[in-house]
């Protein structure tokens, strides 16, 4: 899956993840009646922190932690550039996050391009 494909589907769940939790998304439990797109994102967005050295989780958290304000618009556009420059650095784990994407979320994106970017 290319990386702007895989942006664009999980983007909003990785947007419903930091919005709903802010940093607290890296240490959080699942629950079983959580929204299935916040899980989607949360498992993103920790898989990515995982792979990131000190400085960067520290940036992640901070725009996480960000994300969660009011006006956090800002932040939710520095926690996407972080991450797409993640998966850009390692399209290793970029495949294994693709694969995490509902199965017609993935072939709808590589048939046709999205309207919006996200």
């Amino acid at each position: 899956m290319e990386l702007d494909a895989f942006m664009t589907v999980a983007g909003p769940a990785i947007t419903s993840a930091a919005a709903a939790y802010g940093g607290a998304v890296l240490t959080r439990a699942e629950e079983a009646a959580a929204d299935a797109t916040v899980g989607l994102g949360q498992r993103i967005i920790n898989s990515v922190w995982r792979r990131r050295d000190m400085q960067q989780r520290a940036e992640l958290e901070a725009c996480l932690d960000d994300a969660t304000r009011p006006g956090g618009e800002d932040a939710m556009g520095a926690l996407r550039q972080q991450i797409r420059l993640a998966l850009r650095s390692d399209p290793e784990l970029l495949a294994e996050l693709a694969a995490l994407l509902p199965t017609c979320a993935r072939r709808r994106s590589s048939v046709s391009p999205p309207l919006t970017s996200w």
